[in-house]
Order: C-alpha cells, then structure tokens, then sequence
C-alpha cells in the first residue's frame, strides 16, 4: 500500500511544480519554462547518482533510451506551451460558458 501514498505524493509534487511554473515563468518561453524545472532539479538527481547503484544495462535500454529522448523532450515543451496558452487566454474567454453546457459565451 506504500505505492499509493508515493503515487499521491507525486502527483502533489508535479500539480505543485506546474502550478509554480505558471505563477513565476509564464512571461518566459516555453523553453525557459522547461528549463527552470531541469535546472533546479539537477543538483539533487546528481547527488542521487552517488548512492543509487547503476545495475548492468545492455544495448538495448541505449537504444531505447535515446530514442525517448526526443519524444520525451517535444512533449514536454508542447505542455510548457500549454501551460503558457492557459497562462494568457483562461477558460472562460476560450469560448465555453461556466456550466460546461458548450455554448459559447463569447460572441
């Protein structure tokens, strides 16, 4: 059951982390905005290396893993964008009304 409240955690973690970067670096790009995230969380995930063993990986998980790279890294500026896009036009000016009924509230 410890899966669940680290799952939780997580999610907290990353809603905390979006909502921080659209309230401080949404006058930025989307590159920037990604970049603050990486940058502050790097000192941590180095320090990390130094007590996490590193198992025997074959060429498989290479391939693989830089293959994902730039999957990984193009869907993670298209939701820094998004977050942008939410930053300058809110819901209610996207052309929906409050109750969700569709109809467009913008003329």
């Amino acid at each position: 059951m410890l899966w669940a409240w680290l799952s939780l955690l997580t999610a907290v973690a990353a809603a905390s982390q979006d909502a921080w970067i659209k309230r401080h670096f949404s006058s930025l790009g989307p590159f920037a905005m990604a970049a603050f995230p990486l940058v502050y969380g790097f000192p941590l995930y180095a320090l990390s290396l130094y007590f996490v063993p590193v198992p025997a990986l074959d060429a498989v998980f290479y391939a693989c893993y830089l293959a994902s790279l730039p999957l990984n890294g193009i869907a993670f500026l298209i939701y820094m964008n998004a977050i942008l896009f939410a930053r300058q036009r809110p819901v209610r000016q996207c052309g929906y009304d409050r109750a969700g009924s569709g109809r467009s509230a913008v003329a």
